[in-house]
């Protein structure tokens, strides 16, 4: 290290945050991993210092809009599931192919049209 290195150090202990016990776990070089998470950091936010009120406002509005999106993929996923998991998957899945055609219900089907005394079938 030259005279005009500095170091930052991070400890890890009992008392740390557990994702970040585990991150620092899963990392084959984790000096090199924690100095690429500070690049990609500061190519967002910028070089002010991480406790001013705007980067804590801009990273606070981050997460919200994370959350947002993943409530909202979640309500996604869930409404497919539902649809899978519906009696009507068997009709949806034959909507879905083109080539096989959908089979009326009994319901639906043609009935024989009675006239007075004939039959038509």
């Amino acid at each position: 290290m030259s005279k005009n290195s500095q170091r930052i150090q991070i400890l890890i202990g009992k008392r740390t945050y557990e994702p970040l016990k585990e991150w620092y776990q899963n990392q084959v070089n984790p000096n090199e991993s924690a100095r690429r998470i500070l690049e990609h950091f500061i190519r967002i936010y910028g070089t002010e210092d991480v406790n001013s009120y705007e980067i804590q406002k801009k990273m606070a509005k981050e997460l919200l809009n994370h959350q947002e999106v993943v409530t909202e993929n979640t309500k996604i996923n869930t409404q497919v599931s539902t649809v899978q998991d519906s009696p009507k998957k068997e009709l949806i899945e034959q909507v879905n192919k083109k080539d096989t055609p959908i089979n009326q219900s009994e319901e639906t089907q043609a009935k024989p049209i009675i006239n007075r005394g004939n039959i038509n079938v």
